[in-house]
């Protein structure tokens, strides 16, 4: 039976094994293959972090999923600077930080990028609907605001 692309992005067990499939699968025109490695390198880079949480692993692959997407934009260095400086300092509470970003009432400049690259699941608006508890009530109607719901 001939291996599907879930089946290929399954086998990459680093970044560096979903950079290589990325690359190949575009190389190929296999823009699925290509999306598919990218989550699961956003999902391998998060869980480096030790978060304490679901919602914090979560949060990360958000942070890695705008990273990645800049980056396959021919940004190879882009970083979420901006945003990694407002966890620090908040000593790392990464949970406070998607709250304080959500509830803002613009979108960060990533939002509709997100969507457009196929990684709407790695939206904080996605991650606060999926976590109400964990967040202000001001961050989820935000989020149900910008995403239809």
């Amino acid at each position: 039976m001939a291996k599907t692309n879930e089946d290929y992005a399954d086998m990459a067990t680093t970044p560096t094994d979903c950079d290589n499939l990325i690359a190949n699968a575009m190389r190929a025109g296999n823009s699925q293959l290509a999306l598919l490695a990218r989550k699961k390198k956003i999902v391998l880079q998060a869980g480096q972090h030790g978060a304490k949480s679901p919602v914090e692993v979560e949060a990360w692959n958000g942070i890695y999923a705008i990273e990645e997407y800049r980056r396959s934009q021919g940004k190879q260095h882009w970083r979420a600077n901006y945003t990694r400086r407002a966890i620090d300092n908040r000593n790392g509470d990464i949970v406070a930080t998607v709250d304080d970003t959500v509830s803002r009432s613009e979108p960060t400049d990533g939002f509709q990028e997100m969507i457009d690259a196929g990684l709407e699941e790695f939206l904080w608006e996605r991650l606060v609907l999926r976590f109400p508890e964990q967040f202000s009530q001001r961050a989820i109607e935000q989020a149900r605001v910008r995403l239809g719901e």
